[in-house]
C-alpha cells in the first residue's frame, strides 16, 4: 500500500470517527510506507551536503561564533550572557544550539560568578 493509500484510508476511518490506535493494521501500514517512502527518497546534492554538514560540524569553545554581534569570537569567548539569552528566546538553531544546550549550565555558573564578582 502507498503512502497516499494509507493516508487516504485513515482520513477515511477518521472521517467516520474510528480512532487509530497505535497498534492497529492501518497504523502499522502507514509506518511501514513512511519508512519505505524515507529509504527511496534520494537527496539533492544541496540536501547531501547540508547533511553532512550539520552532522560533521561539532562545536567547541575553540569554534569561532559563526554570526551575531560576536561573529568571528571563539566561542568561549563569547559573552555568556548572550550565549544564553540566544538559547531562551529561541534565537539559535542546529550546531550552535546544541553547542548552548551542552552547555547551558556552566554559561549559568559563569553568568552567576560574575554576578558575584568571582573570576
Amino acid at each position: 500500500m502507498s503512502l497516499i493509500e494509507v493516508a487516504r484510508e485513515m482520513d477515511r476511518l477518521l472521517m467516520e470517527g474510528v480512532a487509530i490506535h497505535p497498534l492497529s493494521p492501518i497504523h502499522k501500514k502507514l509506518q511501514q510506507a513512511l519508512q519505505d517512502r524515507d529509504k527511496n527518497h534520494t537527496l539533492s546534492p544541496t540536501e547531501k551536503a547540508e547533511k553532512q554538514k550539520s552532522k560533521a560540524e561539532v562545536l567547541t569553545d575553540e569554534s569561532p561564533m559563526p554570526w551575531g554581534m560576536h561573529q568571528g569570537k571563539l566561542l568561549g569567548e563569547v559573552p555568556p550572557e548572550y550565549l544564553v539569552w540566544l538559547y531562551e528566546n529561541n534565537k539559535v538553531n542546529g550546531n550552535l544550539k546544541r553547542y548552548i544546550a551542552d552547555n547551558l549550565s556552566v554559561l549559568q555558573m559563569q553568568i552567576a560568578n560574575q554576578k558575584k564578582g568571582v573570576r
